[in-house]
C-alpha cells in the first residue's frame, strides 16, 4: 500500500547537511509517510559513512536511491518524484527541514481535496554560512513571520499573473512543491504534458508554473511548517557570498539544452533573477502556454537587475535595446524603488537592534536546525490548526 506523504530531498555531495535532517524527519512518529533521498553524490568515503548512518537510524521509512551518472538538479529531481509513492508529495533540500506534524497537513489535504498547500516559510541561516556584507550576528538566525493559523485560499491563475507582472520575482505566492506540498494526480499532468516535473530551467520556478497551470483548490496556511535552510554550499549559501551570479554555459547543474534554448529577451547570466525568468519562459512554452509570455513585464525584470547584478549591467543594456517591448520610463521607475527598499533595508539590517524598524517578524538565534524544529514544534502545540479542529 502507497504512503500517505512523500518528503523527497534531491541531494549531491553535502552529507553533512543531509545527515542532520534525516535525524531530525527520522522523528516524526506517523508511519504513513517515506522519506525520499535522491543521491546524485560523487562517488566517495563520505558517501559510505552516510550510508552506514542511515543504516544505524533502521528506519524503513527511508528510501534511499543512487545514481551516479552527471545528471541537472532537474533530472535529479524528477527522479525523486518518480521513484516516490505518495498521494501527496513535499519537496525539501538537503539543508531545509520540516515541523513534526506535516503529516497532519496532509491527511487535513485529503480530507478537504486540496491539491496544493503552501506555508508562510521560515528561513534558518545556518552557523557555516559567511556573509560578505553582513556581520556573524545574521548565521544561526531563524526569521519567521508571526503565525495566526489562517488559511488563504489562492487562485493558481491569478497567482500567476502576478509573477508574469513582477518579471518572475515574488514566488512565495505561487503554488509550490518546493517547500509545499502538492497532490501527485496534479504533478502527473505536468509530466504527462511535457515529459517532466520540471519542465524549464530550475526545479522550484518550474513545477510552481505548471502547478499553477494544472491546480484546482490551492491553500496556504500562516504556520511555519516547512524551514527553508540556508547553509554555506547552498544556493542561499552562495547568495550570502555573493557568488550566485555567472556564466549560464558553465553552471553544471542547469539542465544541458538551457544556454541553447534560453529566452533572448532575457540577459544571459546566471542569477536567481536570470534563471527563475528563464524558467518561467521555457515552462509557459513547453506545456502550450507561451501566448502568457506577453503579460511577462521585462521592464521590473531589467530594473532588478540594474539595482542588484549592475556588474552585468553591460549584458543587460544589450537585450533591453533589442527588446521592443520595454519603456525607459518604466525601468526608471521600477529601479527608483528597488533602489529606495534596498537602501532602507542595507541601513535597517546594520542599526543596532534596538533601533530597527521592526514588522511582524520574529527573529531568534539558535544554535543549530533540530533545535529550531523543536522551537517550531513547540509554537505551533499551542495554535489552534484546522486538521487539529477537524478531528475534535
Amino acid at each position: 500500500m502507497n504512503p500517505l506523504l512523500s518528503l523527497i530531498i534531491p541531494t549531491k555531495n553535502r552529507y553533512e547537511y543531509l545527515q542532520i535532517v534525516l535525524e531530525i524527519l527520522a522523528t516524526i512518529k506517523d508511519v504513513d509517510l517515506e522519506i525520499v533521498i535522491q543521491d546524485n553524490s560523487d562517488e566517495s568515503e563520505s558517501r559510505q559513512v552516510f550510508l552506514v548512518s542511515v543504516s544505524k537510524l533502521n528506519d524503513s521509512r527511508i528510501k534511499y536511491f543512487y545514481c551516479n551518472e552527471i545528471l541537472s538538479i532537474n533530472e535529479n529531481s524528477d527522479k525523486a518524484v518518480l521513484n516516490s509513492k505518495g498521494k501527496f508529495v513535499c519537496f525539501i533540500g538537503d539543508d531545509d527541514c520540516v515541523t513534526t506534524n506535516i503529516y497532519d497537513a496532509a491527511a487535513w489535504m485529503e480530507r478537504e481535496s486540496v491539491d496544493v498547500l503552501t506555508f508562510f516559510c521560515p528561513s534558518y541561516i545556518w552557523s557555516d554560512v559567511e556573509y560578505k556584507h553582513l556581520s556573524k550576528k545574521h548565521t544561526g538566525l531563524l526569521s519567521f513571520k508571526r503565525p495566526t493559523g489562517k488559511v488563504i485560499e489562492k487562485d493558481p491563475k491569478k497567482s500567476l499573473l502576478r509573477l508574469l507582472n513582477d518579471g518572475g520575482r515574488n514566488i512565495s505566492e505561487m503554488p509550490q512543491l518546493y517547500h509545499g506540498i502538492a497532490s501527485r494526480t496534479v504533478l502527473d499532468k505536468i509530466f504527462e504534458k511535457t515529459g517532466s516535473y520540471f519542465p524549464g530551467s530550475v526545479p522550484d520556478m518550474d513545477v510552481a508554473v505548471g502547478l499553477s497551470l494544472y491546480a484546482g483548490k490551492c491553500l496556504k496556511i500562516d504556520v511555519p511548517m516547512v524551514i527553508a535552510g540556508t547553509a554555506k554550499r547552498s544556493a542561499g549559501g552562495l547568495g550570502a557570498a555573493k557568488m550566485h551570479k555567472g556564466d549560464v554555459k558553465k553552471i553544471s547543474m542547469l539542465p544541458k539544452d538551457t544556454a541553447a534554448t534560453w529566452n533572448p529577451n532575457i540577459p544571459f547570466f546566471w542569477s536567481g533573477p536570470t534563471i527563475h525568468a528563464d524558467s518561467i519562459s521555457k515552462c509557459l512554452t513547453r506545456t502550450g502556454n507561451q501566448d502568457l509570455l506577453d503579460k511577462f513585464n521585462y521592464n521590473y525584470l531589467y530594473a532588478l537587475l540594474f539595482i542588484f547584478h549592475s556588474d552585468y549591467n553591460q549584458e543587460t543594456c544589450r537585450v533591453l535595446k533589442l527588446n521592443n517591448k520595454t519603456s525607459k520610463l518604466h525601468i526608471i521607475y521600477y529601479g527608483s524603488g528597488l533602489f529606495l527598499n534596498r537602501a532602507f533595508s542595507f541601513i535597517n539590517n546594520r542599526l543596532p537592534e534596538f533601533l530597527q524598524i521592526k514588522n511582524d517578524m520574529v527573529k531568534i538565534r539558535i544554535s543549530n536546525i533540530k533545535e529550531v524544529v523543536n522551537y517550531l514544534d513547540g509554537i505551533m502545540e499551542v495554535m489552534t490548526l484546522p486538521w487539529n479542529v477537524n478531528n475534535r
